[in-house]
């Protein structure tokens, strides 16, 4: 490599990288919006409402094979509570 070269080498890099920076950051503004379907029905967010309202909110009160349902509903045992306690204050907000 000669001399011109060494110099102009990190230059193309930068400015390599800001074009990718800005068409990233521009991609990402006007990308099409999803959002969720109105009206769609959706079983596993029935079923929770359904039970957060039959336990008032608390997990313990349902029997082991509705728990163990919404265990792998929500993703783990763990989130079971959380899930039926905010699913239960959703429903009586006012």
């Amino acid at each position: 490599m000669d001399e011109n070269q060494k110099k102009i080498l990190p230059i193309v890099a930068i400015a390599l990288l800001a074009f990718a920076g800005v068409a990233g950051y521009l991609g990402y503004q006007y990308a099409p919006r999803t959002e969720a379907p109105v009206g769609v029905k959706n079983p596993n967010a029935d079923f929770i409402n359904q039970k957060a309202k039959e336990c008032q909110g608390d997990a313990s009160k349902l029997s082991a094979e509705d728990q163990q349902k919404l265990a792998k509903m929500v993703g783990g045992a763990q989130y079971v509570g959380i899930s039926m306690n905010g699913a239960y204050l959703a429903q009586t907000k006012t």
